[in-house]
């Protein structure tokens, strides 16, 4: 059984390809990234090459404002879609145009990441380490609802 990442994927481009692809992509998926970041017939060590994941669950395509924001979110198998990412942005970054790309994800094991313009930190936060990685685990956990964890989070971490 494979291991899901969940995946939070913001994208800010002023490229017009990307803007039109991602306004009319319905899923995120293998599909979307086929169309990107093309393997041709599909096999699990070919996405790992070229997604750095063996493939996508469905996921949303969501469009935050007018100006090229949008949020991908979804489950990638086994690791987040780092390849993926350093591909698209490779592709939709320079000649004119700019594109920021921002992942935050967690893993069932309870890896957690941010990979931002292709600089990657990778940590597993336990309950021990929270002195030194409370920001990041208050980042991270907000964004995945892990909030309450059985009231711990909130006596020990939000204290400011």
């Amino acid at each position: 059984m494979a291991n899901y990442v969940d995946n939070t994927i913001e994208v800010t481009t002023t490229h017009p390809v990307l803007i039109d692809l991602l306004k009319s992509t319905l899923g995120f998926n293998d599909e979307l990234f086929e169309t990107l970041c093309p393997i041709g017939e599909w096999s699990s060590d070919k996405a790992e090459e070229a997604w750095g994941c063996s493939g996508m669950l469905d996921g949303q395509v969501s469009q935050v404002d007018t100006q090229g924001k949008f949020m991908l979110s979804g489950q990638t198998k086994w690791v987040f879609p780092f390849k993926f990412l350093e591909a698209l942005f490779e592709k939709f970054n320079g000649g004119g145009f700019t594109t920021s790309i921002r992942c935050e994800w967690i893993e069932e094991t309870g890896y957690v990441g941010i990979w931002e313009y292709g600089d990657e930190f990778y940590e597993q936060l336990t309950f021990e380490d929270y002195r030194e990685y409370t920001e990041k685990f208050k980042s991270v956990s907000k964004l995945f609802s892990l909030i309450d964890l059985e009231g711990w989070f909130d006596d020990n971490m939000m204290e400011e």
